[in-house]
């Protein structure tokens, strides 16, 4: 029996609730070893696949006119999606509905009536090869390899989606990384926020955000660092807004973030890195750094968005899970269980905390159960992985 945290292989949209049950039993009965799931919608069922991994969306019954809005959605979701097959059920096979589907790309029409049309279609997408991402290698993102990073101890935290509390994380962990207390002189430590939003880690120091206009052309060097720092006056921590105009959602340019790494590399020994994991992989850090960490929730859905960022990164050692919870739990699952799921070791586990609702708050001493568990995940990092890991 698959796992909950294994990939979807397919995604059943049920519009009218027999008909639903009586495939998603057809399907579980005739596909034992694969990951079925049901949704009530289209947007939830392609949010619970994989990114370029071959998978089935079933859709049905489709009523015209009344379900038109529904194949609009299904065909702007599976637009660029060509790992993605259609299987759609149709209440009447003629008419505009039936002549729209069959206008999709890889779309297969079935009727509504019993379950073994629907079983075959789905069959029959799933062992029909799929392309997948692309491996030419012009859309691939330049390599570290260009930039020296050997000089930096380099921790990079990233998340396959938004409001786990990476940039939160990012900052404390930056502010506990410079209080190490051991026998070695301090770090000089910086965070980076290599989203180019509107400066979240900037504000979570309690730095005000300066934008910088700038484009992906923008040169980065030891002079563009100087403008682009603040100074966190209580740990000394350097907070590294990169060029934004403020309004420009887009992340940096691989080769942006690489160059803006080596330009910090003659001033600083660990650098702290929020970025999209998108970015992290394509620019090639995952190789460069001493740690790299999965910032995840302990909802199943979060641990299920992490496991596909795993097979994304590797289960290197370096490379480990952190679960956060960013609201009140009762419990999570046990940290040997996301362990095994995950494949990775779970590096630390964050409690909850109010006080982290203000930004500002102060980083002198970590008072609280979330800043105690990042402190004590710091002095891990810097006994072992950091150690290992950038100049002696």
């Amino acid at each position: 029996m698959p796992s909950y945290l294994d990939p979807v292989d397919v995604a059943l949209i049920g519009l009218e609730s027999l008909w639903a049950a009586r495939t998603l039993n057809a399907l579980h009965e005739a596909l034992p070893g694969r990951r079925i799931e049901d949704h009530l919608a289209v947007l939830p069922a392609f949010e619970s696949l994989e990114p370029g991994r071959p998978a089935v969306v079933v859709c049905g019954p489709l009523v015209d006119p009344t379900d038109r809005a529904t194949l609009d959605t299904l065909a702007a979701e599976a637009a660029g999606r060509p790992e993605v097959s259609l299987v759609v059920a149709l209440d009447e096979p003629t008419g505009p509905l039936a002549d729209a589907v069959r206008g999709l790309a890889g779309a297969d029409t079935v009727g509504a009536g019993e379950p073994d049309p629907v079983l075959a279609a789905v069959t029959r997408a799933l062992d029909a090869p799929r392309s997948g991402p692309s491996t030419d290698p012009d859309d691939a993102a330049p390599p570290t390899s260009g930039w020296d990073l050997t000089g930096l101890r380099l921790v990079v935290l990233t998340a396959t989606k938004g409001g786990v509390g990476t940039t939160t994380l990012a900052v404390h962990l930056a502010r506990a990384l410079a209080r190490v207390d051991d026998d070695r002189p301090a770090p000089r430590v910086a965070v980076v926020d290599a989203h180019k939003t509107l400066g979240d880690v900037a504000l979570v120091a309690g730095r005000p955000p300066t934008h910088h206009e700038g484009t992906d052309d923008e040169p980065i060097d030891a002079g563009s660092i100087v403008r682009l720092t603040q100074v966190d006056p209580d740990t000394g921590v350097a907070v590294v807004v990169p060029p934004t105009t403020g309004t420009d959602l887009d992340p940096l340019a691989p080769a942006q973030l690489v160059a803006l790494l080596a330009a910090l590399e003659p001033t600083t020994d660990v650098v702290v890195v929020a970025a999209p994991l998108a970015l992290a992989h394509a620019a090639d850090l995952v190789a460069a750094a001493g740690a790299v960490l999965l910032v995840t929730t302990g909802h199943v859905a979060s641990l299920k968005n992490t496991l596909i960022g795993v097979s994304i990164v590797g289960r290197a050692d370096h490379v480990r899970a952190v679960v956060n919870d960013t609201v009140p739990r009762a419990h999570n699952p046990d940290r040997a269980a996301i362990e095994e799921s995950l494949g990775v070791q779970v590096a630390a586990e964050l409690p909850f905390d109010d006080d982290l609702a203000d930004p500002g708050t102060g980083p002198a001493e970590p008072g609280t159960g979330y800043r105690k568990a990042v402190a004590r995940l710091a002095r891990d990092l810097w006994r072992d992985e950091l150690a290992a890991s950038g100049p002696p």
